[in-house]
C-alpha cells in the first residue's frame, strides 16, 4: 500500500547464482542457501520476482551530501555507455525531418567560457537561443534556485533548466526551477569528468576491464548529483524516460534514462564539434512528448473531470501536504477499452532513477462513480514473471481470504512503456563493469480496498487479531494458488473499515506451487531469486545470508517481527526508553556493508535473540498477557528451527566433501515453522483469553517512526556480463570479485549456533 512520503525504496545487492547450482556449497555460504521450505520446494530455478530497492539506510531526510552518495551507490554499475553518438541519435531522437547542416559553425559553442561554471551558464543558454536551435522550448539558469514545492529533503538545484514553451507561465529567472514542468536538465561541471571513454581501438577484453565510471570523490559526486536531479524529474512526473546533457569546458554527453539503466554517449568536443551540439537540441525541440518521455496515458484532468472527483475524494487527501494538482489516468482493460479514473497523488514519491518506481493512491473511478484504489509500477518484464494484477485476479478466483478484490488493469499499452535502456549491455561498444539490467514494463491496475496503516489499531487484541487475518491471507495463498507473499510488513497489513486485517502488496509475491503437489517447471532462463522484504521485518537467514532462498519460513518469521516491533512501540511493557532504542538498533536495524562483496548484510542480532537467551532478555507486557505469550511461544518455535538448521549444517560439513553438491534439505512435518498452523493456533489462544487479561492502554510511539526499507537492488558490487546472469528482479550481482567503492572491511558472516534459547 502507499508509503509515507519518506520512506524510500534503496538498494541493495545480489551475487548471482545460476539456477542450476540453487543448490550452493555450505562450506562457501554459511546460512543455508539450499534449505528450503517444502511449501517453496518450487522456488529453485523459477525466475525472480523481486522488486526495487534497498539497502537498510534510514535516511531520507539527509543532507544533499550524503543524499548525493546514496545516490551515486546506489547507481553504480547502471550507466551504459559510451554509446556513439549517431546510434544515439537513431535510436532516441529521430525525427521526420533530417537535421540541417549548416545550423551552426563548427565551433559556435567555443565561445563559451572556460569556467568557472558559473560564468559558463547564460552564455551556454543564449548560445542556444541565438542560434534558434529549440524554437520550441526555454532555458533558464536555474543553479541558485530550488523547487519550493519539493519535499525538503530533496531541494535539489539543476544547473540549467530546459521547457516547454508552453509550460513556462509560472516560471521566471528568479523562480526558474519547477519540477513538475522541467523538461530537460543540464548539469555544468568546469573540470569534471565522470566518464571516461577507452581508446577507439581497444579489445574486446581491454573495453570491459575498462573502467568507464571515473572512480574519485568530482566524479562521483557529479554521477550522484546527476542521479539526484534525474529521480526528481521522474518522481514529479509521469514519464517514460527522460533526457539530459552533461557538459564541461571541454567535452559534452548525453543521456538517456528510464526505468533499467541509464544510456550515455561518447564524449563530444562541442567547442570544435558543435553541430553535434547543435543538432542536439535542434532534434529534442522536434520531438513529440511521448519521444521526450512524457507518459501519454496520463494527462492534467478537465475541469468537469475534477468536479465530478473532487468532494468524493475530499476524505482520502494526505493533510498537511502542498495539494498536487489532479490528473487523469487511463487503465488498461481487458476488452481494449479505455477506463478513465482521476486522483490526487501524495508527494510519496519513488527516489530512486531506476526500479519500480511505484505510486499508489485512491481515485475516482469515471466509469463506475466509485472510489477505488489504483497502483502504477514498472514490473520486472521477464518470462514466467507474474504481474501483481494477475496474482490478485487469482487469488480472488480461488477466494482467498483478507486480500484485496482486483477490479481492472494490466500493462499499460505502447511502444514506450517497456524499459530499452537495458538492450544495450551486450553492445560492442560498451565498456566498463555492468549490473545486470532488468527490463520492465509499465503495469498499472484498480482494487476496490482503500485501507487504514496497521498503526491505526484501538488495543492489543484488536492488534493481534488483524495480524492473524493477514497471516490467513498468506496460508491461502500458498495453499490454494501455491504464490508466497515474500514481503511481509507493517506497510503490508492493512485494516479495513470493519476493522479486520488485509495482507496487501502482492508485487512481490512468487509462485512456489502448492505444498504437497509438484512444484512449477522451471523456464528456459529462470534464475535464482534474490532476497527481498522490508529490512526491519526480513528473516535473519535471510539478511546475513542475500544468497538464500525465500522460504515460508522466512515469512512466518517477518510475522513475528511486525508484532514484536509493534509491542515495543505502542504497548506499555517493562523495557525503559534506552532498552527500547537498543532493541531496535540490534535486531531491527543493524547492518553492515561488505566492502569485498559490496553487500549489505544483517540479521546477526535477530539470530542472537532467537538463539541465545541473553541476547534478548525477554518482554512482558503491562496487562496483555496473552500476547506476551504469543511473543515467547513464537519465539522459542523461531529457537527451534534454527537450532534444526544449525544441526543440519554440522551434519552435512562432517559429511560431505566439498566438491560435493548438498542435498535439499526440508524442515519436518513435526516443526512448528513447517506450515502456518502454529502461529494461527497462538493466536486462537490469546484472542480466546479472557477480556481481563487484555488492556486497551496504548501510547504513543516510543521512537521516531522508522522509514522501511526494501531490499532487492543493486548496489557496488559489477561484473563483466559475460560472467554472470541476473540473480533477481533488481539485485543482480556478480558471483565473486572485489567491489569498488568505500565501505568498511569485509567481515565473515556469522554462523548459526547450536546453542538454542531455552
Amino acid at each position: 500500500m502507499p508509503s509515507t512520503p519518506l520512506e524510500l525504496e534503496r538498494r541493495s545487492l545480489a551475487l548471482v547464482v545460476k539456477a542450476s547450482d540453487h543448490c550452493l556449497s555450505i562450506s562457501a555460504i554459511p546460512l543455508f542457501p539450499h534449505i528450503h521450505a517444502q511449501a517453496s520446494s518450487g522456488t529453485q530455478s523459477t525466475p525472480p520476482k523481486n522488486r526495487s530497492n534497498s539497502n537498510p539506510l534510514e535516511a531520507r531526510k539527509v543532507g544533499y551530501k550524503e543524499a548525493r552518495n546514496i545516490m551515486e551507490v546506489e547507481l553504480r554499475g547502471h550507466w551504459v555507455g559510451p554509446m556513439p553518438y549517431n546510434e544515439f541519435m537513431e535510436k532516441f531522437m529521430s525525427t521526420d525531418d533530417p537535421a540541417p547542416v549548416g545550423v551552426v559553425d563548427e565551433n559556435y559553442f567555443a565561445t563559451i567560457p572556460t569556467g568557472p561554471e558559473d560564468k559558463m551558464y547564460l552564455p551556454f543558454v543564449n548560445c542556444i537561443k541565438d542560434a534558434n536551435l529549440a524554437p520550441s522550448m526555454a532555458f533558464f539558469n536555474s543553479s541558485s534556485f530550488d523547487d519550493h514545492d519539493s519535499l525538503l529533503h530533496k531541494k535539489w538545484k539543476p544547473d540549467i533548466a530546459g521547457y516547454r514553451k508552453a509550460d513556462t507561465e509560472k516560471i521566471s529567472d528568479d523562480k526558474p526551477t519547477n519540477f513538475e514542468k522541467l523538461d530537460l536538465y543540464i548539469e555544468v561541471k568546469t573540470n569534471v569528468f565522470p566518464f571516461s571513454d577507452p581508446k577507439p581501438n581497444c579489445s574486446p577484453e581491454e573495453r570491459q576491464k575498462h573502467q568507464f565510471e571515473n572512480r574519485g570523490d568530482l566524479a562521483e559526486d557529479c554521477r550522484g548529483q546527476i542521479g539526484l536531479v534525474m529521480a526528481e524529474i521522474c518522481a514529479r512526473q509521469y514519464r517514460t524516460h527522460s533526457f539530459m546533457v552533461f557538459l564541461n569546458h571541454k567535452e559534452v554527453r548525453f543521456l538517456y534514462n528510464d526505468r533499467s539503466a541509464i544510456v550515455v554517449t561518447e564524449a563530444i568536443d562541442y567547442r570544435t564539434e558543435s553541430k553535434k551540439l547543435a543538432e542536439f537540441f535542434w532534434r529534442y525541440s522536434r520531438m513529440s512528448d511521448a519521444q521526450r518521455g512524457m507518459d501519454t496515458s496520463v494527462r492534467p484532468s478537465t475541469p468537469e473531470e475534477i468536479g465530478k472527483a473532487e468532494t468524493a475524494l475530499a476524505p482520502y487527501l494526505p493533510r498537511g501536504e502542498t495539494p498536487r494538482p489532479y490528473i487523469t489516468l487511463s487503465v488498461p482493460t481487458a476488452d481494449g477499452a479505455e477506463r478513465l479514473v482521476v486522483g490526487r497523488d501524495c508527494m510519496m514519491e519513488p527516489d530512486s532513477v531506476t526500479g519500480r518506481a511505484t505510486r499508489a493512491f485512491p481515485v475516482y473511478d469515471l466509469k463506475t462513480g466509485k472510489i477505488e484504489f489504483l497502483k502504477d509500477t514498472w514490473r520486472v518484464d521477464l518470462p514466467g514473471m507474474d504481474k501483481e494484477s494477475d496474482i490478485l485476479k487469482e487469488l480472488n478466483e480461488k477466494q482467498v481470504r483478507n486480500v484485496p478484490v482486483f477490479v481492472d488493469g494490466g500493462d499499460v499499452l505502447g511502444s514506450r512503456q517497456t524499459t530499452v535502456s537495458h538492450e544495450f549491455e551486450n553492445a560492442s561498444w560498451r565498456a566498463g563493469r555492468l549490473a545486470v539490467l532488468v527490463p520492465r514494463a509499465h503495469n498499472r491496475f484498480l482494487e476496490n480496498f482503500i485501507g487504514k496503516r496497521l498503526s491505526k489499531f484501538t488495543n492489543a487484541r484488536q492488534f493481534l487479531t488483524i495480524v492473524m487475518h493477514a497471516i490467513e491471507a498468506h496460508h491461502d495463498a500458498l495453499y490454494l494458488c501455491g504464490f508466497l507473499h515474500r514481503d511481509i510488513s507493517d506497510n503490508n497489513i492493512m485494516i479495513t473499515d470493519a476493522d479486520c486485517g488485509i495482507l496487501s502488496d502482492w508485487d512481490m509475491a512468487k509462485r512456489v506451487g502448492i505444498p504437497g503437489q509438484k512444484p512449477p517447471d522451471p523456464l528456459p532462463g529462470a534464475r535464482h531469486a534474490y532476497r527481498t522484504g522490508t529490512w526491519y521485518f526480513m528473516s535473519g537467514l535471510l539478511l546475513v545470508n542475500p544468497y538464500k532462498l525465500h522460504t515460508l519460513q522466512d515469512d512466518l518469521e517477518s510475522f513475528f517481527h511486525v508484532i514484536l516491533y509493534y509491542s515495543l512501540q505502542y504497548f506499555p511493557h517493562d523495557k525503559q526508553s534506552g532498552e527500547v532504542q537498543d532493541i531496535i538498533v540490534k535486531i531491527f536495524k543493524q547492518c553492515e556493508y561488505e566492502t569485498f562483496t559490496g553487500l549489505y548484510t544483517g540479521g546477526t542480532g535477530k539470530q542472537n535473540m532467537i538463539l541465545f537467551e541473553n541476547a534478548f532478555d525477554g518482554l512482558t507486557l503491562t496487562n496483555n498477557g496473552p500476547l506476551s505469550e504469543w511473543i515467547r511461544s513464537a519465539l522459542n518455535a523461531l529457537g527451534d528451527f534454527y537450532s534444526y538448521l544449525s544441526s543440519l549444517q554440522r551434519q552435512h560439513r562432517a559429511a560431505s566433501s566439498p566438491a560435493r553438491k548438498p542435498p535439499t534439505f526440508f524442515p519436518p512435518d513435526t516443526d512448528k515453522l513447517a506450515n502456518h498452523n502454529y502461529f494461527l493456533q497462538l493466536c486462537t489462544t490469546a484472542l480466546a483469553a479472557p477480556d481481563a487479561q487484555w488492556s486497551d492502554d496504548r501510547r504513543p510511539t516510543m521512537l521516531v517512526p522508522h522509514l522501511p526499507i526494501k531490499t532487492t537492488k543493486q548496489l557496488p558490487t559489477l561484473k563483466r556480463p559475460a560472467e554472470i546472469e541476473p540473480a533477481g528482479d533488481d539485485l543482480p550481482a556478480p558471483k565473486k570479485g572485489r567491489a569498488s567503492g568505500s565501505g568498511r572491511p569485509p567481515k565473515k558472516n556469522s554462523q548459526l549456533s547450536s546453542s538454542k534459547r531455552r
